[in-house]
């Protein structure tokens, strides 16, 4: 919305800025690459795809842009994991892969800005253990999706009724209000 203009202005600069700034992505601006680039590529009889944010020029860098409102880095390992953010990193290191587009040290970055003033930046990418087991979980995703393409059966979840445990908080709300409406 045309509102939000001097916002988002500002969060451009600031992202502008984070990524100039940043050592570890050694002087890149975002005039070395292109965005949203989609890579399609074919592995035996299934066909992948992935559509990255930024893609360097030389293929050395992926960023995918997010927006949050905690750009901690250390809230990051627990967002990623939500968002299976490790899959998607890994599937497009693979992507580049298949492409024939890999650079020997290509990285996959989260860039995760906050919504709000002063539009704080982080950057996060996956250690190594991190990307071995996310590079499992493509492997595994897509034996099930051949699986599932050749048998043409959809799993879904079980059948069997399953049981919701309380969440801690909401006990303890209840609890504290037991307990001061009791007085």
């Amino acid at each position: 919305l045309a509102k939000h203009n001097v916002a988002l202005q500002r969060m451009v600069a600031v992202a502008q800025e984070a990524i100039a700034n940043c050592a570890d992505l050694s002087g890149l601006t975002l005039a070395d690459g292109q965005p949203e680039q989609t890579i399609v590529w074919q592995e035996g009889d299934v066909w992948c795809r992935a559509r990255a944010d930024w893609l360097a020029s030389d293929f050395s860098l992926l960023i995918d842009y997010k927006t949050t409102d905690n750009a901690e880095p250390g809230t990051w390992p627990r967002t990623m994991a939500n968002l299976q953010g490790d899959v998607q990193a890994a599937w497009y290191l693979r992507a580049l892969t298949a492409a024939g587009r890999i650079h020997p040290e290509a990285t996959f970055v989260f860039l995760a800005q906050e919504i709000e003033p002063p539009y704080a930046c982080s950057f996060v990418s996956l250690a190594p253990a991190a990307l071995w087991l996310a590079r499992r979980k493509c492997e595994y995703a897509l034996s099930i999706w051949r699986e599932c393409l050749a048998s043409g059966r959809w799993p879904s979840y079980s059948s069997k009724v399953h049981f919701a445990d309380p969440l801690p908080w909401d006990q303890a709300a209840f609890e504290e209000e037991v307990q001061w409406g009791a007085q």
